[in-house]
C-alpha cells in the first residue's frame, strides 16, 4: 500500500473512532482534527472507505441494534 493511501486509511480509522466516541463534535470538526479540511472531500472518502456515510456511521454506533 502506498504511503499516501496508508496515511488516508489511518485518518479515516481515527475519524471513525472520533465519530463514535465524541458525539459533541461535528463532522467538519472531526475532519479537521484528522487533517482533512475539505468537509465534502472528507465525507466522500469516508463513505468510500467505510461503505456508509459519516452520519449513518454515527447513528449505528449510538444504536448498534438497528
Amino acid at each position: 500500500m502506498p504511503l499516501k493511501q496508508y496515511a488516508l486509511t489511518l485518518k479515516i480509522k481515527t475519524a471513525a473512532r472520533l465519530l463514535s466516541e465524541h458525539h459533541d463534535m461535528s463532522v467538519s470538526e472531526i475532519a479537521a482534527t484528522v487533517g482533512i479540511y475539505n468537509t465534502h472531500y472528507f465525507s466522500r472518502i469516508f463513505s468510500e472507505k467505510m461503505g456508509i456515510s459519516c452520519t449513518e456511521y454515527r447513528k449505528k454506533q449510538k444504536n448498534p441494534a438497528e
